[in-house]
């Protein structure tokens, strides 16, 4: 008669597992913090009412258009990157990189002028 054969004990992940996902999710959960109290003082900084007025104008439906006319146009620029990197990076990563080079664009005058 066969003995059954026994299994391996279980091995726990790490500690350290735990804790790195756990400061994972804590950065970006700050990191999202930061971006809704900087789209706050911007929004108070400038008019509110004007913002407010701006968005009655257009409405819900022309303000989701023009996020994904946008959204549309970043990746169809992030397209012509994608070759460049080879496989290096992935799509997401090239939508992500041309996101950041047009907000840094937008908000350093020089680099409009020097590429």
């Amino acid at each position: 008669m066969r003995r059954p054969r026994r299994l391996p004990p279980l091995r726990r992940a790490p500690a350290r597992a735990g804790s790195k996902l756990a400061v994972k999710i804590l950065t970006r959960l700050v990191l999202l913090g930061v971006g809704f109290a900087l789209l706050l003082v911007l929004l108070f900084r400038l008019d509110l009412s004007a913002v407010a007025a701006s968005l009655r104008h257009v409405g819900w439906l022309g303000f989701i258009l023009v996020v994904i006319g946008g959204l549309f146009l970043t990746a169809f620029l992030a397209s012509g990157l994608y070759p460049l990197l080879g496989d290096k990076a992935s799509p997401s990563l090239a939508l992500a990189v041309r996101q950041l080079r047009d907000s840094a664009g937008d908000i350093l005058p020089f680099t409009q002028i020097c590429g």
